[in-house]
């Protein structure tokens, strides 16, 4: 069974304004650092006027088994600013079934909502719930340092 989250940030900032941050390969890299990956490389695959999606290349820590090479897809819809996201890696890594869903959700004309909901599920008997655990408890311990830089960023522009 597939362990989940789901988180729900105020950013006070326009949800427009939000999304083009979020839009930025650059910033896409940059921000996954702060989310502890390794030497990600971000490229848009596909920019419509109301879809874009975008590869984000990286190595990912997997504690004391070393590190190991993913790609992820953000798939954007821009007229609702809902992204759903997967990951697929190689080696360990790929036994893992890790994707969710972002929004971007307007609060009036100055704020907005930043909520993801996320699934991880590893089928590897007893210890793919202990590595489950694991991916939850990353993304809970670095919530705060993430919507951090998201809003430094966004203020900076």
């Amino acid at each position: 069974m597939a362990k989940t989250w789901a988180f729900k940030d105020r950013i006070p900032h326009p949800a427009d304004k939000v999304l083009n941050v979020i839009l930025d390969p650059n910033f896409n890299e940059r921000w996954t650092v702060v989310q502890g990956g390794i030497d990600p490389k971000a490229t848009m695959q596909e920019a419509g006027p109301n879809r874009k999606v975008m590869k984000l290349e990286l190595t990912e820590k997997a504690g004391s088994f070393g590190t190991f090479r993913s790609t992820m897809t953000f798939d954007w819809d821009l007229n609702t600013k809902t992204m759903k996201w997967t990951r697929a890696a190689e080696g360990l890594g790929a036994k893992a079934k890790v994707s969710g869903v972002t929004k971007i959700i307007a609060d009036g004309p100055t704020t907005c909502f930043f909520e993801e909901t996320g699934s991880v599920e590893v089928g590897v008997p007893l210890l793919g719930r202990k590595i489950e655990d694991g991916v939850v408890h990353h993304q809970e311990k670095g919530r705060t340092a993430k919507v951090k830089y998201l809003i430094d960023e966004v203020a900076k522009r």
